[in-house]
Formats: C-alpha cells, sequence, structure tokens
C-alpha cells in the first residue's frame, strides 16, 4: 500500500485535487491487476509445459499399469479399487484425443 504524501497547502485543496487522488489510486490498481494476471499467466503457462514434459508417454507397469487400463475399459482394478481415479480417468481418455491412453490418464 501507499502512503500518501503531505500535501503542501496543508491538505486545504479544492475537491478537483482529491479526484485527482482517486483516479490516479484507480489507475495504479489497474496496472497492477493487469501485472498480477501476466504474471500467473506466465507462471500457470511454464507449470504446464513441465508436467506436458515430464509426463509418463506409455502405460507404465505394477498398479499404475493397471489402474491405466482400468480407466480406459471403465472396469473395477483390485480392492479398493480406487473409483474416483478409475472415473477421472476415462473422462481424460475420452476427452483428450492427443497421444497415447497411457499419456491421457
Amino acid at each position: 500500500p501507499q502512503v500518501p504524501a503531505t500535501r503542501s497547502d496543508g491538505g486545504k485543496a479544492g475537491k478537483q485535487s482529491g479526484k485527482r487522488d482517486v483516479f490516479a489510486y484507480a489507475e495504479d490498481a489497474e496496472r497492477e491487476t493487469s501485472r498480477s494476471l501476466a504474471v500467473g499467466a506466465a507462471l500457470g503457462c511454464l507449470t504446464l509445459a513441465v508436467y506436458i514434459k515430464t509426463a509418463y508417454p506409455t502405460v507404465p507397469g505394477g498398479d499404475a499399469g493397471e489402474l491405466c487400463h482400468m480407466s480406459c475399459a471403465l472396469g473395477v482394478a483390485h480392492p479398493p479399487g480406487y473409483p474416483l481415479f478409475i472415473m477421472l480417468g476415462y473422462l481424460f481418455t475420452v476427452l483428450i484425443p492427443v497421444g497415447t491412453p497411457g499419456f491421457r490418464v
């Protein structure tokens, strides 16, 4: 937060000067908001790029492979089965048309 500077006229200026102060504050807030959105968008794009670069490209072995397979078939894996993971994995295999099923899940 910015601290307003003391005025040389002892704060006895007319209303016009007060309106300019409010408009200057609004412009600063707008500039700060646009800067925050730009930084947020840049960080989001960077995070997505790192995730895509490091994502497992195919179906892995073990439980992870079984869960990927069950996500594609909408089946039940061994107990406890992880139903939320299976349903979300199925949605990703249906909604994302790019890559292998292992990459999509």
